[in-house]
């Protein structure tokens, strides 16, 4: 039943975005998903009059797309990724995978980052 009322729902968003795709998991989990960044920033700037627990991860959001269409160069991706550790910070995530450390290491190991010796404190409340 609730599976059900669950895939109804995202046929509803479906339907209303007019975007993306519905994903049904081996599980039982669906997911709906929206690629297309241009939507993906419309749909919280939609929903941000209305959103009262999560105010401070709409506008990181917001924020995240808006540094991502200005990247030109790794430090500027670099600075995204770590928009996006914070984010999940916001969410007390803990499933995520790949962190700004990662990409970091990632970006030194092919020669496209110069390696730092020393990071700077740990000071994310510019990011909102």
């Amino acid at each position: 039943m609730l599976k059900e009322r669950t895939h109804r729902n995202f046929e509803w968003l479906k339907s209303v975005f007019k975007c993306g795709y519905i994903r049904h998991r081996p599980t039982g989990i669906s997911d709906y998903t929206i690629v297309e960044l241009a939507k993906v920033k419309e749909i919280p700037i939609l929903l941000k009059p209305y959103v009262r627990l999560k105010q401070r991860q709409v506008n990181l959001g917001i924020k995240i797309i808006d540094e991502l269409n200005t990247v030109k160069c790794p430090e500027d991706f670099l600075k995204v990724c770590r928009m996006v550790d914070y984010f999940g910070e916001l969410n007390y995530s803990k499933k995520r995978k790949i962190t700004s450390q990662d990409v970091k290491r990632f970006l030194e190991v092919h020669n496209y980052l110069a390696p730092v010796e020393t990071d700077s404190v740990k000071d994310e409340s510019h990011l909102l």
